[in-house]
């Protein structure tokens, strides 16, 4: 499980705050903590999905979610916590 984490989620959230850490710098985001804004944005995008994948049986975990409509609320939450004033629009 592990060796899992470090190579999928591990990851995920390394290049995340890899990218947010940057984007703050360029004055695009702003944060204190490029890793916990990464680990609130992989949960915004990720968590309904992921905890449905794990508990619903299989021919049940997608058909009626919208992920698309998802992702967009959760970029909209995540920009309206960390947008910088110039990008929360």
């Amino acid at each position: 499980a592990r060796t899992y984490y470090d190579r999928v989620p591990g990851r995920v959230l390394d290049g995340l705050t890899t990218l947010f850490r940057a984007l703050a710098e360029r004055g695009r985001l702003h944060l204190d903590d490029p890793a916990i804004a990464a680990q609130h944005f992989a949960w915004l995008t990720l968590g309904v999905p992921l905890d449905r994948g794990m508990f619903y049986p299989i021919d049940a975990t997608i058909g009626d979610v919208d992920l698309d409509g998802m992702a967009d609320a959760a970029t909209r939450v995540f920009m309206a916590a960390y947008g910088s004033p110039a990008n929360r629009s």
